[in-house]
């Protein structure tokens, strides 16, 4: 099915933030509590990916030393992180490779994070998510497009990359995956995993999340396989439950960012947030695809 690039932009961050948290396995009642909770604050990773969106906002581009100074918290934080922290760029660029490639590889180096398995890894991943966006991927596609930006690589990331590729045309289960794929606290074997646990199940982003926690409970795989998830799916593929455990404060503003971030895309001039008071919709296509009739 085909959905809008407003619905998955706001499925890719949405979706990230509710993965983040589905370690956190409680009650659907607490769940819920939680979910109507106003005083709720961003993760440092959620919060570093919303400085990322402003920042995509305020200057309609990616800035070297702007990008340092919101990230590097989070890095200091959990530095397996650092692929996630360029979601912004992924889908602010999904369109131009070159441009994607490069504002990555500069995000890396601007946060001092720049080594092969890191460089490899976010590659990767904003490959994946860049796909993703396009209405007519499928999940080989989703998977072959990555292994292809990567390229011909000698770092663990480039190789499990094949692994889940074969994987999943071999239709095998998650317990041999986790097997073939190594150790949840390595960042290749984490990014392999969450690549799986979407790509063995697209359509279903619950799933999608609840088997990536499993693997690893640090949040990290299951934050991406809900960033690919929402991504591929859009953000109405995410249970309601899941999106309140983020807080109703925090998802109204991930909504509301993402909302602007896509007019920024799209070419507005200048976004004003009454639009979005008011619930308005507006049309939203690729730079100079909307004329005049």
């Amino acid at each position: 099915m085909s959905y809008s690039i407003h619905s998955r932009f706001r499925g890719t961050v949405l979706g990230m933030a509710s993965g983040e948290i589905a370690k956190q396995a409680k009650p659907r009642a607490n769940l819920f509590s939680r979910g109507l909770s106003c005083n709720s604050s961003p993760s440092a990773l959620l919060d570093s990916v919303l400085k990322g969106i402003k920042t995509l906002i305020a200057l309609g581009r990616f800035d070297y030393e702007v990008w340092y100074e919101d990230t590097v918290t989070e890095l200091a934080v959990n530095p397996t992180a650092s692929p996630l922290t360029t979601l912004p760029l992924s889908m602010f660029y999904h369109e131009n490779e070159l441009k994607l490639r490069q504002n990555l590889q500069l995000a890396l180096v601007a946060t001092d994070r720049d080594e092969p398995e890191n460089r490899d890894s976010t590659l990767a991943l904003g490959q994946a998510i860049a796909t993703a966006l396009q209405a007519k991927s499928s999940p080989i596609e989703i998977i072959s497009q990555a292994i292809t930006f990567v390229g011909a690589s000698p770092t663990a990331t480039a190789a499990k990359l094949s692994q889940v590729k074969m994987l999943l045309e071999e239709r095998a289960g998650l317990e041999r995956a986790i097997a073939q794929l190594g150790q949840p606290h390595q960042l290749s074997s984490q990014l392999a995993l969450a690549f799986f646990c979407c790509l063995s199940t697209p359509a279903d982003f619950h799933l999608t999340v609840q088997r990536a926690a499993i693997y690893d409970r640090s949040g990290v795989t299951s934050a991406i396989a809900g960033a690919l998830s929402g991504a591929y799916n859009g953000v109405a593929s995410i249970p309601s439950t899941q999106a309140l455990a983020t807080g109703v404060t925090i998802q109204a503003e991930v909504l509301r960012l993402c909302d602007v971030l896509v007019a920024v895309w799209s070419g507005v001039y200048q976004q004003s947030d009454r639009a979005a008071a008011n619930n308005q919709i507006f049309a939203i296509a690729a730079p100079k695809i909307v004329r005049r009739r």
